[in-house]
Formats: structure tokens, C-alpha cells, sequence
């Protein structure tokens, strides 16, 4: 039936392949992600890999002046190895609902990327005549289906380590 082969579909990753991805980024900020994530995508190319993060909309009003009026929000890109002059981009726009602009908001994304890529970077892109939009907790994992935020392991084994070394100290 249409309802089993929809849940036999899903997949599930679980495991965030970004590094501090805890850290919040506002304010036309580009974050190059890190290697791992780089990685991680060319490790697994034609499978389904789900970005996913929290975005905060804090008062924002949109600047009527701009060309673009709607570009507020997240913007992910990658350059393909193949064509290193082009980039790719995906982009989460401002919402058009007025009362998801003041509140947080949960976005995913899924793409099977299949050429090799030699970067990815998150931006927190705002064209605002005023407020802030914060983007945290982003997390790319393998699968279909977006989990809920987890540190990468990386990040809760240097947690570990700097806690056993207060300790010692």
C-alpha cells in the first residue's frame, strides 16, 4: 500500500557530521563548515543527506527598498570539484506568515548531492530594515528524515576531554 512504502522510504541518519554546530550565526555572517561535513557529503554521494537547523526571526520587518525583498534567512552553497567557478545554492526565505517572524522556526532540507563538492558554507543571510534573524543548532546527517539536534560526537569528546582536564588541574 502508498502508506508502507512511504515509511519503508524513510531513512533515518541520527549522527551530526557538523562541528560546533551549537554556535549561533546572524548577520550576513558566512560560516565555512568544516572538513568533516565536506567529507561526509563525498562519502556519500546519490544518497539522501537532510540539513536541518532553528532559526530565530526576532522583530524582523523587511527592507521594501531592496531588489530582492525576500532574502532573509539561510543560504546554504557548495562549488562542485567538476565546476570550481560555480557554486550551488539552496536558500530557506524569509517566512511570508507575519507571525512566524518573531518566533523560532525549525528548517530542514534534503538533497542528494551527486558530484563531489570542495565546500559548503552556511550563511545567516539578512537584507532587514530591522531585527535579527539567528541561525543555531544546524545539523547534516545521512537519510530522509530530519532528527532533532545533537552535537557531532567530536564536539562531546572535546567536551569530555576539557572537563577531565579541569579536573586534573
Amino acid at each position: 500500500s502508498y502508506a508502507d512504502t512511504a515509511v519503508s522510504n524513510i531513512q533515518i541518519g541520527g549522527r551530526n557530521y557538523i562541528l560546533n554546530s551549537d554556535i549561533p550565526h546572524t548577520s550576513n555572517y558566512a560560516y565555512n563548515l568544516s572538513q568533516n561535513a565536506v567529507d561526509f557529503i563525498n562519502n556519500n554521494l546519490n544518497k539522501p543527506i537532510t540539513f536541518s537547523c532553528m532559526m530565530d526571526w526576532d522583530n524582523v520587518v523587511m527592507d521594501s527598498s531592496l531588489y530582492n525583498k525576500h532574502r532573509c534567512g539561510i543560504y546554504l552553497s557548495w562549488k562542485n570539484v567538476s565546476a570550481p567557478g560555480n557554486t550551488t545554492e539552496y536558500c530557506i526565505y524569509y517566512p511570508s506568515d507575519p507571525i512566524a517572524r518573531t518566533k523560532s522556526v525549525y528548517q530542514y532540507y534534503t538533497r542528494i548531492f551527486t558530484e563531489t563538492i570542495s565546500l559548503l558554507t552556511i550563511e545567516a543571510l539578512q537584507q532587514v530594515a530591522s531585527g535579527t534573524v539567528t541561525v543555531y543548532n544546524i545539523k547534516l546527517e545521512l537519510g530522509n528524515k530530519a532528527t532533532d539536534w545533537t552535537p557531532a560526537p567530536e564536539d562531546v569528546d572535546a567536551s569530555i576531554a576539557l572537563v577531565q582536564t579541569n579536573l586534573d588541574t
